[in-house]
């Protein structure tokens, strides 16, 4: 009975992260088109640690949330050229903020 249990669990395991990898491309693609319920979950995905780095750096509530908003419509309007191969999406959204920080 539980060499049966072990071996559903490592089933279960193994589907997973192809779930995950699948819903990460549809996720990606969904976003690329502009999708706008999808960039809201991207928002609420990364916003609260990406306002963290931010105010960390500049040390200003207000600077801080005009950074973060400045950084998400520059992603808006950037999706087509982000490359998953590259960077990880808050890596990609943190080099945005750096650079707006830095010009802000």
């Amino acid at each position: 009975m539980q060499a049966s249990l072990s071996n559903i669990s490592l089933q279960e395991e193994n589907q997973n992260p192809k779930a995950w990898v699948i819903g990460q491309e549809i996720f990606l693609q969904k976003l690329k088109m502009q999708d706008i319920q999808v960039f809201k979950s991207l928002y609420k995905q990364y916003s609260a640690s990406l306002y963290g780095s931010i105010i960390r750096a500049v040390g200003d509530e207000k600077r801080a949330n005009a950074i973060l908003h400045e950084t998400f419509l520059e992603a808006w309007d950037s999706l087509q050229t982000y490359q998953e191969s590259q960077c990880k999406m808050f890596t990609w959204l943190s080099r945005i903020a750096k650079r707006k920080g830095n010009t802000a």
